[in-house]
């Protein structure tokens, strides 16, 4: 099994857990990703402004025995360059070179929602070389919400007022799907696709995560409302701004 948790606030998390590990055989709402996997919740954003100290200690909460931190918040959209504090970087290099016994944790990040108001190159959380971002699709292009940036290492179907929403888990046992949508979800899947992956070879290490989500993934004909494609020097697809 395989450890992750969520960072929490009001039923966001509980949105965000139930699309990881909903227990399947129940006849209740959706099947989580990774539904064999244990969640931790961690309950670390609120109506009081975070420290760089809660955001370290979240970061490295249950260090020991965690795999995957699977975080769906960051910078509010729209603003400037904001990112992680002194003490939050030294809990992502920690996580990375000393977590799962060396094989390192890995941190697993939305990419952010703020269409093209806001680039997640600016996201310094999305920005780190220890996280790896994850942007939204919805069928058959980017999503209407997402952010372009270098960061973005992959895309996931986020849910779309333009085509379907996600369904999943909520507060009070309940299961919701209107206006699911939202790189906030999109990461969680990745999450979940993540802990199937370690469960099938839990030697990898975190950076064989992030060659096997590059080498894994393709465009499938997604178009790109923002961007144009070209091959970048590995014979991969990538986008660039127009």
């Amino acid at each position: 099994m395989h450890f992750k948790w969520v960072m929490c606030v009001d039923s966001h998390g509980t949105q965000v857990s139930g699309l990881i590990a909903a227990v399947k055989d129940n006849n209740f709402c959706v099947v989580g990703v990774a539904f064999n996997s244990t969640l931790i919740g961690v309950r670390m954003l609120g109506q009081y402004a975070i420290t760089d100290s809660e955001e370290a200690q979240a970061l490295s909460h249950y260090s020991s025995n965690v795999d995957i931190y699977s975080n769906s918040w960051g910078p509010a959209d729209g603003t400037d360059f904001k990112g992680p504090g002194s003490m939050t970087k030294n809990a992502l290099l920690n996580g990375v070179t000393n977590g799962r016994n060396g094989k390192g944790a890995i941190y697993i990040w939305s990419a952010g929602n703020g269409q093209i108001n806001d680039n997640c190159n600016g996201d310094g959380y999305v920005n780190s070389i220890y996280t790896v971002a994850i942007s939204s699709a919805q069928i058959g292009q980017n999503a209407w919400y997402s952010e372009v940036c270098a960061p973005a290492l992959a895309v996931a179907y986020g849910g779309s007022q333009d085509d379907k929403y996600l369904t999943t888990t909520t507060i009070g046992s309940g299961c919701k799907s209107s206006g699911m949508q939202g790189t906030s979800y999109s990461a969680p899947l990745v999450s979940g696709i993540v802990a199937l992956t370690l469960e099938a070879n839990s030697d990898l290490t975190w950076r064989d995560i992030q060659h096997l989500i590059v080498f894994t993934s393709n465009r499938n004909g997604l178009s790109d409302t923002y961007s144009n494609w070209t091959m970048n020097g590995a014979n991969k697809e990538c986008e660039f701004l127009s």
